[in-house]
């Protein structure tokens, strides 16, 4: 099995007392798909019903610094994004072979339909998209919409723009005639024209319609990971002291050289010394994760915090047990990635 962890450095630093020092660092986890669709469903389609509530009229108005304003070149605004908004989805579900066919039907295979509450569509609707694309569950786009403002920072005047999105999808189950799930997404996106290094430029600002296609492509791309697995930014922590075989261990983590780390670590695992055998147990479990066995993680992390129960090490045990609950998570999160028989 593939480690499914990517590491990127630690990135700071942060003293837990004076003699304790708490290392952190960002990790791209695999995290498994929101939604458990049946291992049967081979075959999906997609598919916008192109709803629209009867109060959602703005599809051709804007906001400028809090006020109202009609675009001056008309464009169909909802048409724009619900297609960036499948494509996105699209190109997401085809990074991975969890399908054996995917199918999109046009935008304008439904006719915009404004309604004062969403509905479920008929059974009939269901299984004919089902016989004409065979497709054993239909991801339906229900709703889309999205509002585009721009506006100046009252802080240094410069502009500011932002989307709001709002979207309802739905999967259905063609052969058993059922829904699977239902969900709503609610996101704003903001752009404030600085780059990385905090240098503004205004044309880093985009206009209406280059913003509602980059905002629906992003919903697609969000909702995506309620159907397949998907890498995911989080923490982990390594514990050091003043100690030289720690302070080296640590900056070994640093760049990634986690068995020269562990092997340092290994020497104070049966250290008389309580706060060091501590935070080499509780080093080698997060060794443990980083290599992909997380059997081991678990066993080093409960030994450590069997020692750290004292009051002397109340710092040390809170970042424990944290820990053993996060592993505790990461190894169902597993289990669930391994059934499905996913591919990177």
């Amino acid at each position: 099995m593939k480690k499914l962890i990517t590491i990127s450095g630690i990135v700071s630093l942060f003293f837990l007392s004076s003699c304790v020092t708490l290392n952190e660092f960002p990790i791209e986890v695999f995290q498994p798909a929101k939604i458990t669709l049946p291992a049967e469903i081979k075959n999906v389609t997609i598919v916008s019903r192109n709803l629209k509530y009867q109060n959602d009229t703005l599809q051709n108005y804007y906001s400028r610094d809090f006020r109202l304003v009609k675009n001056r070149k008309t464009f169909n605004t909802d048409s724009i994004s619900v297609q960036a908004c499948l494509d996105s989805l699209l190109q997401k579900l085809q990074t991975q072979k969890r399908f054996n066919k995917i199918t999109a039907l046009p935008v304008s295979s439904f006719p915009v339909q404004f309604v004062k509450n969403l509905h479920a569509p008929s059974k009939n609707l269901i299984q004919e998209i089902g016989s004409k694309t065979g497709a054993d569950a239909l991801i339906m786009l229900d709703t889309y919409s999205g509002f585009y403002s721009i506006y100046k920072n009252s802080e240094d005047g410069r502009s500011v723009a932002q989307v709001l999105t709002a979207s309802v999808w739905t999967i259905f189950d063609v052969s058993k005639n059922r829904m699977i799930s239902h969900t709503s997404l609610v996101d704003t996106v903001y752009w404030d024209g600085f780059d990385n290094k905090e240098n503004y430029l205004a044309s880093r600002i985009p206009d209406k319609k280059a913003a509602v296609q980059i905002a629906a492509g992003l919903v697609g791309a969000n909702y995506s990971k309620n159907i397949i697995p998907y890498w995911a930014t989080v923490y982990r922590n390594t514990l050091s002291t003043n100690q030289a075989d720690f302070k080296k261990a640590a900056g070994l983590a640093k760049m990634n050289k986690w068995e020269e780390a562990s092997a340092l670590w290994q020497k104070y695992t049966e250290s008389k010394n309580k706060r060091h055998k501590i935070h080499a147990l509780y080093n080698l479990a997060v060794a443990g994760e980083m290599d992909g066995n997380i059997e081991a993680a678990i066993e080093l992390n409960n030994k450590a915090s069997k020692i750290s129960s004292s009051p002397s090490f109340a710092d040390e045990n809170k970042i424990i047990r944290k820990y053993a609950a996060v592993l505790a998570k990461r190894k169902i999160e597993l289990a669930k990635i391994n059934s499905m028989n996913y591919e990177l």
